[in-house]
């Protein structure tokens, strides 16, 4: 169990969390030299790990669905617990194979119940050694605006503070060549309140507001992200993938008629494909949607990105802080900039996270 608390230490930024990185697997290793571990050694072990680590994902199960979201969040700590009781017991025949593999499982193949070939990103063990591996910096010409109005359901008050938001932004940063607001920034039916478009730009001559909307398509509808500039829409990119239980049903629940429980048919987001790269200024950028970096489902062309998500949904402080870490490997990985903006950014500037040297 001493193995179990330092993995969970390990992913909050407290003294000491990078050692409980460094060594969270000492003690595993040492027993299992000594005694063969059993499955259940292991299912209990995920128990603690995995309930610890899913812990966001039952209070969203909880706002979503009521306390029978919690039904989903004990099957998740159940499946993934399952994974490491495995995993302990093959351990008792290679022990670099088997962990190689479970790690694989958990960051490749975790989420196959959802009916997608992923996995779930922030269970990567080396996510902790990102807190400084890369450096950020501020992009200048780049202004963010957090959206302090999320959250309020009336379309009018929220278009007309971000008119007070977008005018006192540009009088601080009057050299910028674009406002960056997150997903989800103004999350209603965009062709409904399509006046907002011109007031939005007035007084913002020449300068692109970028922001994430939604856009009513069928019987549901689309996360966009949209560029406007001179009061006119000058580009829409759609996301392309979709979160489980926050933008849709998976599959398996639609068949058992639960999907009522977690997503209203009319909340139901669908799917685009189209082209993400985005020209501001004398810049080309490639447009990031949450899920879309974490999950790593586009091909990435090489541009700096601009990564909008809305982090609300990760309702714990550390969460949001390993989520981070994880746009920090994704940047060295792929070798990008990646200019991210959240919804709950204490900045009113982008962070740019440089890819190390």
């Amino acid at each position: 169990m001493i193995s179990a608390f330092l993995l969970m230490y390990a992913a909050i930024e407290l003294p000491g969390s990078m050692i409980g990185a460094l060594v969270w697997w000492v003690p595993l290793f040492m027993q299992s030299r000594y005694e063969k571990l059993s499955f259940w050694q292991g299912f209990f072990w995920g128990l603690i790990v995995f309930g610890f680590y899913l812990s966001w994902l039952g209070c969203m199960l909880v706002q979503h669905a009521g306390w029978r979201g919690l039904l989903v969040w004990a099957m998740s700590v159940v499946w993934f617990s399952s994974a490491s009781g495995l995993w302990f017991l093959g351990t008792g025949y290679s022990w670099i194979l088997s962990t190689v593999l479970f790690f694989l499982f958990l960051t490749r193949l975790s989420l196959l119940p959802c009916g997608v070939a992923e996995g779930y990103c922030l269970l990567n063990p080396i996510l902790p050694f990102f807190s400084s591996s890369c450096d950020e910096k501020i992009a200048n010409e780049l202004i963010f605006i957090q959206p302090w109005w999320y959250g309020n359901k009336n379309p009018m008050f929220v278009g007309y503070r971000m008119v007070d938001a977008l005018n006192d932004c540009i009088l601080q940063y009057p050299n910028a060549h674009a406002i960056v607001m997150p997903e989800s920034t103004f999350c209603f039916d965009l062709h409904e309140y399509e006046k907002f478009i011109s007031i939005w730009s007035d007084g913002l001559e020449g300068k692109t507001i970028l922001l994430g909307t939604h856009r009513k398509f069928g019987n549901g509808y689309l996360n966009s992200v949209v560029a406007i500039c001179d009061g006119k829409i000058q580009k829409v990119y759609d996301k392309q993938h979709l979160m489980p239980f926050v933008e849709r049903v998976p599959n398996c629940f639609e068949l058992l008629g639960c999907a009522h429980l977690f997503l209203k048919s009319r909340e139901q987001a669908i799917p685009q494909k189209g082209d993400d790269v985005f020209i501001i200024g004398q810049e080309s950028y490639q447009v990031f949607v949450c899920s879309e970096l974490f999950f790593q489902t586009k091909k990435v062309k090489g541009l700096p990105i601009i990564f909008l998500w809305n982090d609300a949904w990760l309702q714990f402080c550390w969460t949001q802080k390993l989520a981070l870490k994880f746009v920090h490997y994704f940047a060295w990985l792929h070798g990008v900039a990646v200019i991210h903006a959240s919804t709950q950014g204490r900045t009113n500037l982008c962070r740019c996270v440089q890819p190390c040297k």
